[in-house]
């Protein structure tokens, strides 16, 4: 059995195809990570106001 060699375009094709996000799609989710960790951060300040 012979093996392929597997090259440094290999490896960046697979990487751009599979791995990595495409940058508008990145900020978009740390966009929306953003968002969620603002919302639960007032949320929890909420709740622990209305305990007093």
């Amino acid at each position: 059995m012979s093996r392929d060699h597997v090259g440094h375009r290999d490896i960046v094709r697979f990487a751009e195809e599979r791995v990595n996000l495409p940058q508008d799609k990145a900020q978009e989710y740390r966009a929306q990570a953003r968002r969620l960790r603002e919302k639960h951060m007032l949320m929890s300040i909420r709740i622990s106001h209305c305990g007093r």
